[in-house]
């Protein structure tokens, strides 16, 4: 038996079974985790050098512009993949590739705000500043600003087909001089 039909079926009756709303927020919580890992917006490494280069991940159907090379992390719940590539400022650059086969965006907007506020509540002390429905480069999206106690994060969420995308940015300040050049230059294949 194919183990990937069996762990997606799974997955499928999971969606099913808790609804959409849910493993959004499974997946905004978790890039909301990384940001409060870095609560000061210092450099964890003060060796970085911002040498932004094409990233190319085959196995999550994208390419991207990171200012150092990616560390990948597999989640264990459900499919997803989270590469995290750290700035010499200390800002953190992130993709999230989530493969469930049941996004449409319809339910992206029915379901964003919900999630956004419960991501909120578990977080503690987090607010989302703001958020828009956006189209990019052809598919839907939605963008906006998160804050918790020590730590701002832009996101853009992006559904193409079955696959949905978070890109996140976190920083110490509410200051993303790289923003535009990272969401824009995400591309899938």
């Amino acid at each position: 038996m194919n183990t990937e039909a069996v762990t997606l079926g799974k997955t499928q009756s999971w969606i099913d079974k808790h609804g959409f709303g849910i493993l959004l927020l499974f997946c905004l919580a978790f890039v909301l985790l990384l940001a409060v890992l870095n609560p000061n917006g210092k450099s964890a490494n003060s060796g970085l050098t911002d040498e932004w280069n094409v990233f190319t991940s085959s196995k999550g159907h994208f390419k991207v512009l990171f200012p150092s090379y990616p560390h990948e992390q597999q989640s264990g719940d459900y499919p997803s993949t989270t590469y995290t590539s750290e700035a010499s400022s200390g800002t953190y650059y992130t993709v999230s590739a989530d493969d469930t086969n049941t996004f449409t965006g319809s339910d992206l907007r029915s379901n964003l705000k919900l999630s956004m506020d419960f991501a909120s509540s578990l977080i503690g002390g987090g607010k989302l500043l703001s958020s828009k429905f956006i189209t990019f480069k052809g598919y839907p999206a939605t963008e906006g600003t998160f804050k918790t106690l020590t730590t701002y994060l832009r996101f853009r969420t992006v559904l193409t087909g079955h696959r949905m995308y978070i890109l996140a940015v976190t920083s110490g300040k509410n200051d993303f001089p790289h923003l535009d050049t990272f969401f824009n230059s995400f591309e899938t294949f």
